[in-house]
């Protein structure tokens, strides 16, 4: 299989992990990349958590004219989940 040439900018501290993980291994600093990429994309996808999804709806901060502390202030508390 023919490979590809991908270029990334990382931080010297990565750098020196890679290359010390490579060295460990016996391996090319190339052949650690790969295999990190290849385990990172095997594994499913995180479930989005709850605010994720509520973000994405759009009804994180719909509520028009609510006052700024609606959510933690516990005035607005009172009576709450009382039938």
């Amino acid at each position: 299989m023919p490979s590809h040439r991908l270029s990334v900018r990382i931080t010297p501290e990565l750098e020196r992990r890679i290359r010390q993980r490579a060295r460990v291994a016996g391996r090319r600093p190339s052949a650690v990349v790969r295999e990190v990429l290849e385990q990172h994309f095997a594994e499913p996808a995180a479930a989005p958590s709850c605010c994720d999804l509520a973000r994405e709806a759009g009804v994180i901060g719909c509520a028009a004219d609510a006052p700024p502390d609606l959510s933690t202030n516990p005035k607005y508390f009172a009576g709450f989940g009382e039938p």
